[in-house]
């Protein structure tokens, strides 16, 4: 506890405060009860102002903890807005990447047609296509950028 004081802790000086109070009623509650002089018992008033710096201890710690948690809240807050702002980003390249993949899909399909017709004549060589067509009907692509892509 000496060296909490020395720290200069606040809370370990308020007790030894607390403590030293009712050491020292004690000690003249001692003398009194030896007849060295006359004098009031006192370690039953001593023992309140020791509870009293137990409850300010008490009192300041959950003052500090609330002002902790405040500023925790205000912390999350922004980290939360930060993060809510990098996937708003995020998610918007994954759609301009959508959007450009809808597009590579249609030119693949305008032009499967012309490269996918077997012109092979060779009764020797045996040629054969296998093309899987993605469905164009749900491709979000709009007019004006397929007008862009030509």
């Amino acid at each position: 506890m000496i060296r909490r004081v020395i720290a200069k802790d606040r809370d370990a000086f308020l007790i030894l405060i607390g403590v030293l109070i009712t050491v020292f009623a004690a000690i003249l509650d001692t003398l009194g009860a030896r007849n060295v002089f006359v004098f009031p018992r006192l370690v039953g008033y001593s023992f309140l102002f020791f509870i009293l710096s137990i409850a300010t201890i008490l009192a300041n710690k959950f003052v500090r903890l609330n002002e902790e948690v405040e500023e925790l809240n205000l912390g999350l807050e922004k980290k939360v807005e930060q993060r809510t702002e990098e996937l708003r980003l995020s998610l918007e390249q994954v759609n301009r990447l959508k959007v450009q993949q809808d597009a590579d899909y249609f030119l693949t399909s305008l032009l499967i047609n012309p490269l996918s017709s077997n012109k092979n004549t060779s009764e020797v060589i045996k040629t054969e296509f296998y093309t899987k067509q993605k469905n164009l009907s749900n491709l979000k692509i709009e007019p004006m950028k397929l007008e862009e892509i030509f």
